[in-house]
């Protein structure tokens, strides 16, 4: 099979895992993002007390109710959803349930996508092998199954990086991709900044150019706030109508304080929710840092990002993300990490694909249950994956839906998984073969 075969069928495997699962029920999150989008394309306002009816992720204004969300991925979600009502104007519960879906696997199964194609697309034998572990292997693939705007900004902001660190070095298009990231989620911020003093150190010119490019998705974010909240500058988190949340946000800097060495560690180490736990693969890039410093000087942006994240996460007052089965709030850092582990050297093939395959085991059994595990849950894989997947309390999938056994469905979910790692390893093969086994 040739490359680019083998590549069209990874990428579609790749769509397809998180494609199968239907979420009837939403969370805080996913609700809060759902309701705006809903009032924009059905009512043309920006107030969701209409379409909400459990979510604290919500702010209250003047007696009404307003996303405390970035705005971003629900504005993404509005044209396609005025459109499905036009297709199909119907409003039950059922109807929603798969516009919703539909929404979700345009807007967030395609970001999976991307940035498996971006980093199978590195020039390094071991990148295939890396894709399948960053879209398989790690938190981006449970999360990719609900409507959250994580794996959204990552895309985003690593297809910013690309563009920024290609032969060509496109600012202008990477501006305008961080501005979607932040328009989607504001924490890509960091990311941005450490992008633009890129720019800068290449020449004021290219800083010029990555701002401007910035302008539309800045224009946008500042005309929803003053459209929802009376003010260019304010956003959803001035004013939570839930107690709890308001009194986090008002701790230090919207929720930021110092930074933590210990709740660093926790984030990363933690079996509470840490990162390396689930995802024992990512523990490489440490591996590759020094390699990387040392001799690839255009990629120390991919090393300095995930650090400046960890940093200032570590002094967030809800750093575990709330009810989620991992550090959600890093899932933006992942796509980084990943740039880095394809440059190691041969020497750690069978580590990677190891830790990538226990990866892998784990991502599905929080893809088969629920990737928003609750805050009390202490070790999520143990407490809540195996015993709900040995208990048989599997998400609802696509395939239930068409009259298809379950046990069927999830067996389809599987192979997809087995064929996303059976191309990445055969590419890695011919790569070998054909780079005469340089790494």
């Amino acid at each position: 099979m040739k490359s680019n075969r083998r590549l069209l069928l990874f990428l579609v495997s790749v769509f397809l895992v998180p494609s199968f699962f239907v979420n009837y029920t939403a969370g805080w999150n996913v609700e809060s993002r759902w309701a705006l989008a809903a009032a924009i394309a059905r009512d043309g306002v920006t107030y969701i007390e209409d379409y909400v009816t459990h979510s604290r992720d919500v702010t209250e204004i003047d007696g009404h109710l307003y996303s405390a969300k970035a705005p971003g991925l629900s504005l993404l979600c509005v044209p396609i959803l005025w459109s499905l009502d036009r297709l199909y104007p119907e409003y039950t519960f059922r109807a929603e349930t798969a516009k919703r879906y539909v929404c979700r696997i345009v807007l967030i199964g395609f970001s999976l996508v991307g940035m498996g194609y971006l980093i199978w697309n590195i020039s390094s034998a071991f990148s295939p092998l890396v894709a399948a572990c960053t879209v398989v292997g790690s938190p981006l693939l449970p999360y990719s199954s609900v409507l959250y705007g994580h794996v959204a900004a990552a895309f985003l902001l690593f297809a910013a990086w690309r563009f920024l660190n290609s032969n060509r070095g496109n600012s202008l298009g990477a501006g305008f991709l961080c501005g979607m990231a932040v328009l989607v989620e504001y924490p890509a911020i960091f990311g941005v900044v450490v992008m633009a003093g890129f720019s800068l150190r290449r020449s004021p010119r290219d800083l010029t150019r990555f701002i401007l490019g910035g302008i539309p998705a800045g224009i946008v974010l500042m005309a929803y706030n003053y459209w929802s909240f009376g003010t260019v500058f304010a956003t959803g988190y001035t004013s939570f109508s839930d107690p709890e949340f308001q009194a986090a946000v008002d701790t230090g800097f919207f929720g930021f304080g110092l930074p933590s060495i210990r709740t660093a560690i926790s984030m990363l180490f933690g079996l509470y929710r840490g990162l390396f736990v689930t995802a024992p693969w990512l523990i490489l890039w440490f591996t590759a840092l020094p390699v990387i410093c040392a001799h690839r000087s255009g990629h120390i942006v991919s090393a300095i990002i995930p650090v400046i994240f960890i940093i200032i996460l570590s002094g967030f007052t809800m750093w575990w993300g709330g009810a989620s089965c991992c550090m959600r709030h890093l899932l933006i850092v992942i796509p980084f990490m990943a740039s880095l582990v394809v440059y190691l050297s041969r020497k750690w093939l069978i580590p990677l694909i190891t830790l990538g395959m226990i990866s892998t085991i784990c991502q599905m059994s929080f893809l088969l249950v629920e990737p928003e595990t609750p805050e009390d849950y202490a070790i999520p894989l143990v407490d809540q994956a195996i015993p709900w997947l040995l208990g048989s309390r599997m998400r609802p999938l696509v395939l239930d839906n068409m009259g298809i056994l379950s046990s069927i469905g999830s067996g389809v979910v599987l192979l997809m998984v087995v064929v996303v790692w059976y191309c990445a390893i055969a590419d890695y093969r011919q790569r070998r073969v054909v780079s005469g086994g340089a790494p």
